[in-house]
């Protein structure tokens, strides 16, 4: 049985702004294996995360592609249900008064926040209040 790739780039080129990170990247991350993005700064890891995240896009060239999960095109709020993204620019985006349980239910809705359409249910609420234990942050739950 062959692995099942979430990642398949096959010769991508993409930019942020005027300066091209990626030309003619291929890669393939397969489900249920772990992968480490090491480089030094500048090589492109968090533009790669910005790739994968959907916050950069590929230059449509004629011999490229790129799938995520083994789709060409990717509904942004289903994506985001998918993939656990956590990081510093996306600190910038919470409003400072956010209690760290409402951070990490966010999650479940691939949203930074929780919108008034969005309700959390009990098990999600169950799931957070689980991996903020294991994690040691339980005690951490209503700090901002």
């Amino acid at each position: 049985m062959s692995p099942t790739p979430y990642l398949e780039l096959e010769g991508v080129a993409a930019h942020i702004g005027e300066r091209r990170v990626f030309h003619n990247l291929s890669l393939r991350l397969n489900l249920a294996e772990h992968t480490v993005v090491l480089g030094p700064n500048g090589a492109g890891k968090s533009a790669l995360v910005k790739l994968i995240s959907r916050e950069i896009y590929p230059v449509v060239q004629q011999d490229s592609s790129l799938r995520l999960f083994g789709d060409r095109t990717v509904n942004l709020w289903q994506l985001r249900q998918r993939i656990g993204l956590v990081s510093s620019d996306l600190e910038r985006l919470y409003n400072p008064k956010v209690c760290a349980n409402d951070v990490v239910l966010s999650g479940c809705f691939g949203s930074v926040g929780i919108g008034r359409s969005q309700t959390p249910s009990p098990a999600m609420q169950q799931r957070v209040a689980e991996l903020m234990d294991q994690l040691g942050l339980l005690e951490l739950a209503q700090e901002r």
